[in-house]
């Protein structure tokens, strides 16, 4: 099962994909990004489900936020 930090990086060598991980379940921060680089999403998620308030940007801007 996995534990800790996760990292998933593109062909190119970028971060795609930061994800925390308890006992095979997503939980802790996460943050995901572009081919570019710029951040997609991030949030929280708890024994693999989302938690707490979700941020998803647009061309590395805030777009909206939601809560779960």
């Amino acid at each position: 099962l996995k534990n800790g930090e996760s990292l998933i990086y593109t062909e190119k060598g970028k971060v795609a994909r930061k994800l925390h991980y308890k006992e095979g379940k997503l939980h802790g921060f996460v943050s995901y990004y572009s081919k570019k680089g710029e951040r997609i999403m991030e949030g929280h998620y708890s024994e693999g489900e989302k938690t707490g308030q979700w941020k998803y940007y647009k061309n590395g801007e805030l777009e909206k936020e939601e809560d779960f």
